[in-house]
């Protein structure tokens, strides 16, 4: 489990905001990449992964925002670390209600939605 940090700049970041991993995307200088020791940002395409994007509060517990998959359904909660296994996880209870994101295993996957704005759907702020 690779864990990279990101600090949020002076006055925040404005809703509609892209920014990305990586040395060329907005904010790099923003990452700390693997203060835990980690090696590289790598999604797991043979089997599934998970990614978690989270906050932490004032009390330095974790605030969940965004949870994907591409391991298949999300597994029920409570299971043993060896049900789980490496590549599967259970939806955070903080995702229940806002939701989250859910993919068959593909190694290549693209959104082919609408991208405008209003109803809630998925846009790019130009």
């Amino acid at each position: 489990n690779d864990l990279s940090q990101f600090e949020i700049p002076e006055g925040g970041i404005l809703t509609g905001t892209i920014f990305g991993f990586g040395d060329n995307s907005p904010y790099a200088s923003n990452w700390d990449p693997y203060p835990a020791g980690g090696s590289q940002f790598d999604i797991e395409t043979e089997y599934g992964d998970n990614l978690f994007l989270y906050c932490l509060d004032s009390d330095n517990q974790p605030n969940i925002l965004a949870g994907w998959t591409n391991a298949g359904a999300w597994r029920e909660s409570g299971l043993s670390a060896a049900d789980y296994g490496t590549n599967t996880s259970a939806l955070p209870e903080a995702l229940r209600d806002t939701g989250s994101i859910a993919l068959p295993h593909y190694d290549n996957c693209i959104y082919g939605g609408p991208l405008r704005r209003g109803d809630g759907l998925v846009t790019q702020e130009r």
